[in-house]
């Protein structure tokens, strides 16, 4: 995850404080500049850690197989039911 987030972090940074300047300025309301801002870099950590288990997902397909397959021997209903 962290590899994928130190390659984007200047662009993405650039652009959300870019973006929340231009509304802070527009709107003239730091409350919503900074909530925006906020919510944008919980979306990019978001982003990050879920590029990071596609990746792994779709480089080790037969692994994640295999620990689907092994979770419903061993019971898991929440893969199970996924499954399904």
């Amino acid at each position: 995850m962290w590899a994928h987030y130190k390659r984007t972090f200047v662009p993405m940074q650039l652009g959300m404080w870019l973006a929340a300047c231009l509304l802070i300025v527009t709107t003239r309301d730091l409350t919503s500049g900074f909530v925006f801002l906020a919510v944008m870099q919980i979306g990019s950590l978001l982003g990050a850690a879920l590029a990071a288990r596609v990746k792994r997902l779709t480089q080790f397909p037969a692994a994640a197989a295999g620990r689907r397959r092994a979770s419903l021997v061993n019971g898991d209903r929440r893969v199970a039911a996924g499954n399904e």
